[in-house]
């Protein structure tokens, strides 16, 4: 999988469109806004298995444990194998790459915005924001 020519674009503006919208499981929760992400970047949804089959956190994570065995790191790292991410040490991951942080409702994925200093993660009334030195495991998209 690669970035498409102009995907700062595509990403730039996909950040700008959700930056108020707020959390929802199986609309606008952190998988599906970093799939939602790298299909801007990539046009290949990676989420497609999993989209419209949950709509609360227990189906959520129900879904998940069927996918990966585990939550939401052990799902990015299957699906980094599906479609060939490459994880990269936390303080090399830059703009655009998948970021796993220690949110207030426990791990959780976001993007790297286009400052390459912020992580951007949906929360209950808009985009959250962490620093990068908040991650955890990172993965390079394309």
């Amino acid at each position: 999988m690669e970035r498409r020519n102009n995907w700062e674009h595509f990403l730039s503006e996909f950040l700008f469109k959700r930056k108020n919208s707020s959390f929802k499981y199986g609309r606008n929760d952190c998988c599906l806004f970093v799939a939602d992400s790298v299909e801007r970047m990539t046009g290949v949804d990676i989420a497609e298995e999993f989209r419209g089959k949950y709509k609360t956190r227990k189906s959520a994570y129900s879904l998940l444990l069927k996918f990966s065995g585990g939550a939401v790191e052990e799902t990015f790292g299957q699906l980094s194998k599906n479609y060939g991410f490459h994880e990269v040490p936390p303080n090399y991951a830059s703009r655009g790459d998948i970021a796993l942080v220690n949110a207030s409702m426990g791990d959780s994925v976001g993007i790297v915005d286009m400052s390459g200093e912020k992580v951007a993660i949906p929360g209950e009334t808009g985009l959250v924001f962490f620093p990068t030195i908040a991650i955890k495991k990172a993965w390079r998209v394309g």
